[in-house]
């Protein structure tokens, strides 16, 4: 599933004016979902090499919560490009770092021994994942690093 990383117009404007930069991630709000979320700080560490704890980090383990938070401006954070892009569309949200994404893998996971029912079930699932998951959004290289 691919990430991207965005505010609203107005925080943007405000904490980035002169682009996402070392200087400002250092002081901008990021929201991450838990401590356990590590999409944001990832991507900062890898770009800036700033750790998690160099700036400030708001928790909020709601994902309409948290994107609602970033369209008011209180922070900006990763989201799934599929909750987004219709607000990058129309300007209601940014992408703070064109053409820089994650995409993360997702797993199924199922019994090896499956009921026919079951089976059907499973592989449906993968395939409507990789019907809709697949290559949506940017389509410039990650920034993230190989783990």
């Amino acid at each position: 599933m691919r990430y991207q990383l965005v505010a609203s117009p107005d925080f943007q404007q405000r904490w980035f004016a002169k682009g996402l930069n070392r200087s400002a991630a250092r002081k901008a709000p990021v929201f991450a979902y838990s401590r356990k979320d590590t999409l944001q700080s990832d991507f900062v560490q890898s770009r800036f090499g700033l750790h998690a704890d160099a700036y400030p980090t708001h928790y909020l383990s709601l994902p309409e919560a948290r994107l609602k938070a970033i369209r008011r401006g209180l922070g900006y954070g990763m989201v799934p490009y599929m909750q987004v892009s219709d607000s990058l569309k129309s300007r209601d949200l940014v992408d703070v770092a064109p053409g820089h994404f994650t995409d993360i893998e997702l797993y199924w996971h199922a019994w090896e021994l499956q009921s026919p029912r079951m089976e059907a079930l499973s592989e449906r699932a993968v395939h409507a994942a990789r019907r809709t998951l697949s290559s949506k959004g940017p389509v410039k290289r990650s920034t993230m690093p190989k783990k």
